[in-house]
């Protein structure tokens, strides 16, 4: 038997619902900012084929926030993962 994960959003932005915590702890206590490469998954990180649903963008966290949003959302789906 699977139990199923709560998700717990950390914030709401641009319709959809952002969980970073793990991203968080992954990277010492830092909140997810700035440029670099980012990945957004719909499922827990670590489970499933999680990667074959990551969402990647290059660019600041603000656009791909946004851009996750937008793509997640054109599947119907509002609660998404900062992959850490």
């Amino acid at each position: 038997m699977t139990t199923a994960i709560a998700f717990n959003p950390t914030y709401t932005i641009h319709g959809a619902n952002f969980n970073d915590r793990d991203y968080v702890r992954s990277h010492g206590g830092r909140e997810p900012r700035g440029r670099g490469s980012w990945a957004f998954s719909p499922i827990v990180p670590g489970t499933g084929n999680y990667l074959d649903l990551v969402f990647w963008h290059s660019g600041t966290f603000a656009e791909a926030r946004r851009l996750a949003a937008a793509h997640f959302a054109s599947k119907g789906i509002k609660n998404i993962y900062v992959c850490g």
